[in-house]
């Protein structure tokens, strides 16, 4: 309500002259004062409460409301009312002032976590605030900001994935062992491993490669990249092993 009233105030005003357009712009620098601490008032009460991150790692219900009132507030700026220079400059003042302290929040909540699970959270928080500003004009900043934070938590959840396959695979020895002196006489490294590790290996895939640390992803497309890096780690790894068995520095008979 106060935000459509300012948008009313500034539009009169500005097809106003002499007094009637300096009381009205009063009025509407005192409706700009009186939303910010509305919205200042009501992101407090719904992040001062330290919602924890629902058992799904989705957007908390307080997230999922801030984004329904900026949504609501960027369908009103619709240009009808305000000129887009205007806009350029409110949209901004918008966000930062409701999306900065709920993604504070989310980073707090998520530093309660596993590192997996925490990456999982922030990703799944920041997929929702840019699906949501997505269709609107004056946000590009804030979804590049969104779409980098997305992608480094992909990045850290990929790290996670990687470690744990090749803990999985017991390949944890051999990769951390790697030019450290002739692989096959260290322990963990010997022919049987790596033959167990290459078995393991082979029903990995004939499984379809799953990603157990990826299934809480609420986004397609981040389950997809998450497959993509971390299948392309797997490989890279594979890859080095190989030549390592196949070096006769390391000491393995008929590779």
């Amino acid at each position: 309500m106060l935000h459509r009233l300012r948008e009313l105030l500034r539009f009169y005003r500005d097809l106003s002259l002499g007094p009637l357009a300096a009381c009205l712009a009063d009025l509407a620098t005192l409706a700009d004062r009186m939303l910010a601490n509305s919205l200042t008032c009501h992101c407090g009460q719904l992040l001062d409460k330290g919602e924890l991150p629902p058992g799904d790692l989705g957007a908390p219900e307080s997230l999922r409301r801030l984004l329904s009132l900026v949504r609501e507030m960027l369908s009103c700026g619709d240009g009808r009312l305000a000129p887009l220079p205007q806009r350029q400059l409110d949209v901004p003042a918008l966000l930062q002032q409701v999306l900065e302290p709920a993604l504070e929040a989310c980073q707090l909540s998520a530093s309660r976590l596993s590192a997996a699970d925490g990456a999982t959270y922030l990703a799944n928080c920041a997929q929702l605030a840019h699906s949501t500003l997505a269709p609107f004009e004056c946000t590009e900043p804030w979804l590049e900001r969104l779409e980098a934070l997305a992608q480094h938590q992909l990045g850290l959840l990929s790290q996670e994935q990687q470690a744990a396959l090749l803990s999985q695979l017991g390949l944890s020895t051999p990769v951390r062992l790697l030019g450290q002196g002739p692989l096959a006489t260290l322990p963990g490294c010997d022919v049987l491993a790596l033959r167990t590790a290459g078995s393991r290996l082979a029903r990995l895939l004939e499984d379809g490669f799953p990603l157990p640390l990826g299934q809480l992803l609420a986004s397609s497309s981040h389950r997809r990249t998450l497959r993509a890096t971390t299948l392309a780690a797997l490989c890279d790894v594979y890859t080095q092993l190989h030549a390592a068995v196949h070096d006769p520095a390391n000491g393995y008979p008929d590779p």
